[in-house]
């Protein structure tokens, strides 16, 4: 098996786990606590899948050949538009509140627009 070598940063609590879980026998270095680790993540990432997967097919048993249709022709105009350059790139924590910020605006107005009028 090959073996690729990285540098990571992780905070002082982190390796001071990582270093007691070493030195409490269970481990025999570093490097199999960060495998483990990351083996468990993608155990749980895999679990996570196929525990989503009977929920997602019984939301597409429910919709009609029509609706179905409807989303794939959205997707794939989703997809013609990102290979156009038309979409927004949306970066870290303040691109994601700028992207809530639009999310809401435009959530109040459809509202608004429902609401009966006085």
């Amino acid at each position: 098996m090959a073996v690729e070598q990285m540098n990571i940063s992780i905070s002082p609590q982190m390796a001071k786990f990582i270093r007691g879980k070493v030195k409490a026998g269970g481990y025999t270095n570093i490097s199999e606590v960060v495998r483990t680790a990351v083996r468990r993540m993608q155990e749980e990432e895999a679990r996570e899948a196929r525990l989503a997967r009977p929920a997602a097919d019984g939301i597409l048993d429910e919709l009609t050949d029509g609706e179905k249709a409807s989303i794939r022709e959205r997707v794939q105009a989703g997809f013609a538009a990102i290979e156009r350059g038309e979409y927004t790139d949306y970066v870290g924590r303040e691109g994601l509140g700028h992207l809530a910020a639009r999310v809401k605006s435009r959530g109040r107005k459809l509202l608004a627009d429902r609401a009966p009028r006085a």
